[in-house]
């Protein structure tokens, strides 16, 4: 499973968009949820485009308890969390869970940042530095071909929208088709079902 989550970029750290894709071996479904908050940070604001008053709208009034049982449901069974810094969503998404007195399903996780950091940066070793930078979800992509406009097609299909970065569906399907990528080139183990190269090597 593929996600991301967006944040209030506040102390509580409250989730106020969570995107996941579920991988099976017929396809991939998606699934999109925006949160109503009690808070929003102005950074946080300005990077996703998501107000207090957006978040009214968009959610219907759901907050995250209202759609912890479908998550947790979602996320229990998946055999590998994937994101880019995922490590950071994660700790949202068990403080969140916390919370409502529970506990966030222990699931093995995969970093699309840690895992690509050595072949997206590899020349970042030059000049006597010991370890690459970890790459921005953008130059992952960039070194990867993968265009903005194959991550909106595809979030298109999976999710019936998904914009660009910063929206949750935009940074969870594109850290699943960087992942894709590099299993296509030999990067990194198979991890991924087979059908997922084709759709970012061959369309």
């Amino acid at each position: 499973m593929a996600f991301d989550v967006e944040a209030t970029g506040t102390p509580s750290g409250q989730i106020c968009q969570i995107a996941y894709l579920i991988v099976e071996e017929g396809g991939v479904r998606g699934k999109n949820f925006y949160l109503l908050t009690d808070e929003m940070g102005e950074v946080a604001a300005k990077l996703h485009g998501l107000t207090l008053e957006r978040l009214a709208v968009l959610s219907g009034g759901a907050r995250f308890e209202d759609m912890a049982e479908e998550i947790y449901s979602d996320f229990a069974p998946a055999a590998r969390l994937i994101g880019h810094n995922v490590s950071a969503d994660i700790r949202l998404l068990r403080a969140e869970f916390q919370r409502l007195g529970r506990e966030f399903p222990p699931v093995p996780a995969l970093c699309s940042m840690q895992a690509l950091r050595l072949s997206v940066n590899a020349g970042y070793l030059s000049g006597g530095r010991k370890r690459p930078k970890p790459p921005s979800l953008k130059e992952t992509m960039a070194h990867y071909e993968i265009a903005p406009e194959k991550v909106s097609s595809l979030c298109g299909e999976w999710f019936g929208g998904g914009g660009d970065f910063h929206d949750a569906r935009f940074d969870a399907a594109a850290s699943l088709l960087c992942l894709a990528a590099a299993q296509f080139r030999g990067d990194i183990g198979k991890i991924l079902p087979g059908f997922l190269e084709s759709r970012v090597i061959c369309e």
